[in-house]
């Protein structure tokens, strides 16, 4: 019996060493937007939205709520991507976009074009 106890007392002390605090969603959502807003900070979107200043505002998830309207597929290629579709580097995100996936269409029935960036292509990569 004492290997037994011994055994699960030194399995206890092992999976200590192997316990990640872990987050909630919401903690996870921020870190990620945070990280976002910084990656971004110097593209021509993260400029004309100064993301930079919401990145120094103590309270940034209210500035980024506050100074970012939500965007549309029509509207966001309209203002930013259709400038990437011409080649222009550092639009919405920080590289010349190579790629476009095209959709099959939608209810307002025209294909529009994705920008595909190359952390995207190494998320799915990473993934599949």
């Amino acid at each position: 019996m004492a290997i037994i106890g011994n055994l699960i007392s030194r399995s206890l002390r092992i999976r200590k060493q192997f316990t990640f605090k872990l987050g909630t969603p919401r903690q996870y959502q921020m870190q990620t937007l945070h990280r976002l807003l910084e990656k971004a900070k110097h593209t021509q979107f993260g400029e004309h939205y100064r993301f930079r200043d919401i990145l120094d505002s103590p309270n940034w998830v209210a500035q980024y709520r506050g100074r970012i309207p939500v965007h549309n597929y029509n509207k966001m290629h309209a203002e930013w991507w259709h400038k990437c579709l011409e080649g222009e580097p550092n639009v919405s995100w920080p590289e010349k976009i190579k790629y476009f996936a095209l959709s099959s269409g939608t209810s307002e029935s025209a294909s529009k074009h994705i920008p595909v960036t190359r952390a995207m292509l190494k998320t799915v990569k990473r993934w599949a």
